[in-house]
């Protein structure tokens, strides 16, 4: 059980079609899920090996109540830092952080600083990091990080939104439906905007039969089901 594990952690490491797959797999927005991928790309190339994932965690706490993003996205996307490319990606941001400032690290050496055992060997290497090649690193990352956010938004949606138009990808249940800036799904501010607009009797008067006179509050509701739909599949088009 323990070698089929690390067998499936190997193959994700080292497989990013399947990285893809998850990504293009995930039932929500394009919007939110390539939004999701950029937050997992930004904090997936930052120095701070093993906090990833609390950083994403806490990340979306915060920002809950100024925007939505898929979690999930974010949380595949962060492995894109393990434990074979993390040497490589992080002496690249040490690389570009030399173009600022002086730096002599090498390759072998951010090797052996990362690999660690337990607890206290983790918190070793992560003091080394900041107190050897800290400055060099955090100039890297603050130009690398964003950066590779601000790219991984755009590829993330059109690859997303050319997948979904070719295999006809539905959405599997109403919470996964297209949300508000606010993160609230639309289908359920539309539905409060109308229970506050709706006037009693309309459920009673709106099912005449053939040939009944249509009251006016009837057609009014006519009209705001026609006006949700619209803004509906205004953002399904995003």
């Amino acid at each position: 059980m323990f070698l089929t594990m690390w067998r499936r952690l190997l193959t994700a490491w080292t497989s990013p079609r399947l990285f893809l797959r998850r990504i293009l797999a995930l039932d929500d927005t394009p919007h939110a899920v390539a939004l999701g991928a950029a937050v997992g790309m930004l904090f997936g190339l930052t120095p701070t090996v093993g906090l990833q994932t609390i950083e994403v965690i806490l990340f979306a706490v915060v920002t809950r109540r100024l925007f939505y993003f898929n979690r999930a996205a974010a949380l595949i996307l962060i492995y894109i830092s393990n434990p074979l490319t993390v040497a490589p990606i992080y002496y690249g941001l040490y690389q570009v952080g030399s173009l600022f400032v002086t730096g002599h690290a090498t390759l072998e050496q951010f090797q052996e600083i990362l690999v660690f055992d337990g607890l206290a060997g983790w918190w070793q290497s992560l003091r080394t990091l900041a107190t050897d090649v800290g400055t060099p690193l955090a100039i890297g990352t603050l130009v690398v990080a964003p950066a590779g956010a601000l790219l991984t938004y755009p590829l993330t949606r059109v690859l997303l939104q050319w997948y979904r138009r070719s295999s006809g990808f539905p959405l599997r249940n109403p919470a996964d439906a297209p949300t508000t800036s606010a993160g609230t799904p639309v289908h359920r501010t539309l539905a409060i905007h109308e229970s506050r607009n709706a006037v009693p009797g309309d459920s009673d008067r709106s099912t005449s039969g053939p040939g009944e006179p249509r009251s006016a509050s009837s057609a009014g509701l006519d009209r705001r089901q026609r006006e949700s739909a619209t803004a509906i599949r205004s953002v399904d088009a995003c």
